[in-house]
């Protein structure tokens, strides 16, 4: 497990949208030629980039205690049971969806090397892997699976939110709470603290507003 900064080009960039709570959140547009950039600092735009804002931070943020990466979470919900109709949820060529609340938005890019992957629009904890993703406009707690390895990402777009269709705020369809999502072996579930996604290989997150988990 591994974090790092991610910028990406973005092919549409999209505001950040709906009112985030309690356990989940996530903003920005979508891209399909992410290119990652490992660094220390802040995550820089790819210049001619845009980089939408996700919605203004309004709860203290804390630092999360270091975890332990030995440690697979055991107290969350199976993920598969019940799936929807995924293309109830399919945008162009990938797959959105986001929570009841709109503060976490997540995407299924399984033909990009993400897997599947979620973005908060508004954090109240950061993971210390991600020391320098602190509230700004141009950062956002994200985290995700592809194949058996799962990483924290700090975006500056919205790699993870599916591009409007009808006018409604970015993010893709809501997956309600209780509601899976099972793309190629990928699945994801929604629950009232948090989004739970999992590659079927035995590595996967969890992540919400007030806490996130590799597995």
């Amino acid at each position: 497990m591994s974090a790092k900064f991610l910028v990406a080009v973005a092919v549409a960039a999209v505001v950040f949208g709906a009112t985030g709570c309690g356990g989940d959140d996530s903003t920005a547009a979508p891209t399909t030629a992410p290119v990652s950039v490992p660094t220390t600092g802040e995550p820089a735009a790819t210049a001619g980039s845009p980089a939408p804002s996700p919605s203004a931070q309004t709860s203290p943020v804390t630092q999360a205690p270091p975890a332990d990466d030995t440690a697979a979470p055991t107290t969350y919900p199976p993920v598969g049971t019940g799936p929807v109709d995924a293309r109830e949820y399919q945008i162009g060529d990938h797959f959105y969806f986001q929570s009841p609340t709109g503060n976490i938005k997540c995407g299924f890019l399984l033909d990009d090397n993400f897997g599947v992957g979620c973005q908060l629009r508004d954090a109240t904890v950061i993971p210390p892997e991600l020391p320098g993703c602190t509230p700004a406009p141009d950062r956002a707690v994200a985290a995700h699976v592809s194949g058996p390895t799962s990483e924290f990402l700090c975006l500056n777009q919205g790699i993870f939110v599916g591009i409007p269709q009808d006018g409604t705020a970015a993010g893709g369809k809501i997956l309600p709470y209780g509601e899976s999502i099972m793309v190629r072996g990928y699945s994801c579930m929604s629950l009232p603290d948090g989004v739970r996604c999992d590659s079927g290989r035995d590595a996967g997150f969890v992540i919400a507003a007030d806490h996130q988990a590799l597995f």
